[in-house]
């Protein structure tokens, strides 16, 4: 379970396998194989990574461009990137990355 080996299989996606399944998970109608059937087969962990660092690199550049509207263009760069947010944002993000499906585990063990 601590062992980088442990991990690596979910880490085994092609690129391939990464247009499938987002060609999969965009088309507005229920395809043959759905996307469940797809990623049975060999789950991957780069989504739920990849989706959460996105999120929170939109978070940041959103409060720095709103912080630059409300300053001004004028000032230098560096008051505009504030690395507090970046933190705040990853942090609280990631959290919830791992507490909500840990509640979600905890919930169901609880209730069978």
């Amino acid at each position: 379970f601590w062992s980088i080996a442990y991990y690596q299989r979910y880490f085994d996606v092609d690129p391939e396998d990464v247009v499938s399944r987002a060609r999969i998970a965009l088309w507005p109608f229920p395809p043959n194989p759905t996307f469940h059937d797809t990623i049975t087969a060999n789950p991957d962990l780069y989504g739920p990574l990849w989706i959460t660092t996105t999120l929170v690199v939109a978070c940041f550049m959103t409060s720095a461009i709103s912080q630059a509207r409300l300053v001004g263009l004028d000032s230098p760069l560096y008051d505009l990137l504030d690395a507090q947010t970046l933190s705040v944002a990853a942090t609280l993000i990631y959290t919830y990355l791992a507490l909500i499906p840990l509640a979600v585990w905890g919930v169901a063990q609880a209730t069978g």
